[in-house]
């Protein structure tokens, strides 16, 4: 690769100018080459731009504002020679070490008009300097106005474009070094598979590259509708777009980051939430093998009861969903054709409408469809190819207004995959952790947080969290006892479904394991089933609190500020909380590390207790969920001067637990502990804490083998 560090005023001057003295070196770029024209990135050109304000969505003119440039002072532009042009990005001195910076680098084509919904294609070779110096848009997504003002972590005005499929990239040299082969650390950002994206301060890759050594590469990746639209036509609208965007970048960087100063023979992919998830699914794609070595899965693992990607089970439920999703947006564009599917059946108007009114809380929805045989994925609804060419002509602000309510539009990674992400064949007759036997020996570092699951309270628990007394003060109580007499008759129902299935020999023995679970380490455990519980709070909600009420809470109640005055309402929050960590984080994170364990691979686990000087959220939501993604990053280094002294040591540690694992495959010991494997019989795990770390063991075994056992076989009969 070939780069030049250039002034303004240098690049006026012709080749017969200048007289070198001596040939320019591999690394800079001659005079003729830098006065070729600058090329604005796509995006900058594409009108369909917006922006959340307030509670709506608005189509407008919109550049990105000031906070998503690049901010600091940089010596000079840095131009950089690749396969497929030049690309001017900036050096800067940060850290007293030089780092070099790419914003907005395209990986695929805009997947605009024609190629909406379509397997994104790969970039052509462009002429000219493609400036690669601002932060590139948010991929379109629902509004997040609501949630965001009990959320700090998603910004209330942020900049869109379908034209989106970018990559920033950090690295702290250009030189390619043969004996420091530095290895190259690639992240998928969470929100649900719904929100997101990569121009945000907390990712900002500048202090990880610098401070681990390493190159950072963050990427943007279709989302929501456009991204898991779950159309069902292979040709014209395969499913998981979104997941073959991601294997797209992938490609990239093993075609282009050399150049870059990267090893492409040394890539970690790691991610957080719907990252760690997507990580996870990638662990298993046959096609995405090639691409890294290792993955880091924060708070975000593919083994959940929540999502089933097993076309051969009984339990389709959310495939069903996700695809009458697509339905009901097409036919609110007026696009829908009522006479195609693959075996001419359609979901009626009826339950359409039944599905569009009742919207269940987890994303799919109440009905799925009397029309649909859930046990036959050949009866899955599809658009036909006039209806996603009347989609296509849709804006993008169309596409979102007839997605429904976010949150409860059903576009997520499917199973029912048609373009061969998911292995066939033995690996998917069932979606078990024991497939994940299959496949490479990879290196995997998985953790939690402590309290992962406060986090997700206000989405599904809102009225838990008001700022000032709702209008009845009395539903928070008349809520706790309603979902307890509902945990109860759920908790009973999975034993008698587990007590022919399992070796227990009647359902009290199960229902003893339940009870001693649910001791004060383990607050919540009782209530063991998350899904129906989510459903029945917001149920129970409806009943005794009006929707303008609820709205209301939601618009002003907060989770950020101080809510000790609710004392009560905390502690039964705290116990809730429990239930969805160990339920949705914890349990699922140590089946999947119990099962590599076993399997032979290299695993280690973490689980993070550091609470931020920063944080907005109330004491008693501990560490919770997304909590640990600015230390990785490294903010507290960029903005010492307002983060604590022991942030910033968190932050270290963490870069250096990090990098050390892109770059050996192995955990790094913490204050003379040695961090050990995790082995499928001990469980061993490290405690990484404010005063420094300890090794664990079996961490809510009996928990998760409840999870493991009682839930996992109640989601089979359901």
């Amino acid at each position: 690769s070939t780069s030049a560090s250039a002034s303004s005023s240098s690049s006026t001057n012709s080749p017969s100018d200048q007289q070198p003295s001596r040939r320019p070196a591999q690394h800079e770029l001659v005079l003729n080459e830098i006065d070729l024209p600058r090329i604005k990135p796509s995006w900058l050109n594409v009108s369909s731009r917006f922006k959340i304000t307030g509670s709506s969505i608005e189509e407008i003119e919109f550049m990105m504002p000031a906070e998503y440039y690049l901010r600091q002072a940089f010596d000079a532009p840095v131009l950089l020679k690749t396969k497929l042009g030049i690309i001017e990005g900036v050096r800067s001195i940060k850290f007293n070490k030089h780092l070099y910076t790419f914003l907005s680098v395209p990986y695929a084509k805009p997947p605009v008009e024609e190629l909406r919904f379509k397997v994104a294609q790969p970039i052509e070779p462009w002429d000219g300097v493609l400036q690669a110096t601002k932060w590139p848009p948010f991929c379109v997504q629902p509004s997040m106005t609501l949630a965001s003002k009990s959320s700090p972590v998603h910004p209330l005005t942020q900049m869109m474009s379908e034209d989106c499929l970018y990559l920033n990239i950090w690295s702290p040299s250009l030189k390619f070094n043969k004996n420091h082969k530095r290895p190259v650390m690639v992240w998928i950002h969470g929100g649900a598979f719904q929100y997101g994206g990569i121009s945000v301060d907390e990712n900002d890759g500048s202090a990880l590259a610098l401070a681990g050594d390493v190159v950072v590469v963050a990427m943007n990746y279709r989302i929501s509708a456009f991204g898991f639209l779950n159309a069902n036509n292979k040709n014209n609208a395969p499913n998981n777009v979104g997941l073959l965007d991601q294997r797209a970048a992938l490609e990239w960087v093993q075609q282009n980051i050399k150049q870059f100063g990267g090893d492409p023979q040394q890539v970690t992919l790691f991610g957080e939430s719907a990252g760690g998830h997507s990580v996870g699914l990638h662990m298993i794609s046959p096609g995405s093998q090639p691409y890294f070595k290792r993955a880091i899965m924060q708070s975000g693992v593919p083994v959940s009861f929540l999502r089933s990607y097993d076309v051969n089970s009984d339990n389709k439920g959310s495939m069903v969903s996700e695809a009458v999703s697509s339905v009901m947006m097409a036919k609110r564009l007026k696009c829908y054709v009522t006479n195609d599917t693959i075996s001419s059946t359609a979901p009626s108007n009826e339950s359409l409408a039944t599905t569009t009114e009742n919207p269940d809380t987890n994303g799919s929805s109440s009905s799925t469809g009397a029309d649909v045989d859930e046990g036959n994925m050949d009866d899955m609804p599809i658009l036909n190819d006039e209806t996603l060419d009347c989609m296509r002509k849709k804006s993008s602000l169309e596409i979102l207004k007839a997605m429904g309510t976010p949150g409860n539009a059903g576009f997520f990674p499917t199973g029912n995959d048609q373009k061969g992400f998911f292995p066939h064949g033995p690996i998917m007759e069932s979606f078990d952790p024991e497939d994940l036997k299959v496949g490479p020996q990879k290196d995997y570092l998985i953790g939690t947080n402590t309290d992962e699951g406060t986090f997700m309270l206000h989405y599904g628990m809102p009225a838990l969290f008001p700022s000032r007394a709702p209008p009845k003060v009395s539903s928070i109580e008349a809520l706790k006892v309603a979902l307890q007499e509902e945990m109860a008759k759920m908790a009973k129902e999975a034993t008698e479904l587990a007590r022919d299935k399992t070796n227990q020999s009647s359902s009290s023995d199960i229902q003893s394991d339940i009870r001693s679970a649910s001791g004060s380490q383990n607050r919540g455990a009782q209530a063991h089933l998350y899904r129906p519980l989510l459903k029945t709070s917001t149920s129970v909600l409806e009943n005794f609190m009006p929707k303008s009420s609820q709205l209301k809470v939601l618009e002003n109640g907060t989770v950020v500020g101080n809510t000790s005055v609710w004392t009560k309402e905390a502690e039964f929050g705290r116990n809730v909380g429990s239930l969805i960590t160990d339920i949705i984080f914890l349990c699922p994170a140590r089946s999947l590390a119990r099962t590599l364990s076993e399997s032979g691979r290299n695993v280690y686990f973490y689980l993070y207790s550091h609470r931020s000087s920063l944080t907005p959220y109330h004491e008693w939501l501990g560490v919770t969920h997304h909590d640990e993604v600015e230390f990785v990053f490294g903010r507290p280094l960029r903005l010492a001067d307002v983060y604590s002294g022991k942030d910033i040591e968190m932050s270290q540690r963490l870069i250096k637990i990090w990098s050390h694992f892109a770059y050996t495959g192995q955990a790094l010991d913490q204050f003379g502990v040695k961090w050990p494997k995790y082995g499928p019989e001990d469980n061993e795990y490290m405690i990484l804490t404010d005063d420094g770390a300890s090794v664990g063991e079996r961490y809510h075994d009996r928990v998760c083998n409840v999870y493991d056992t009682v839930i996992s076989v109640h989601l089979q009969d359901t």
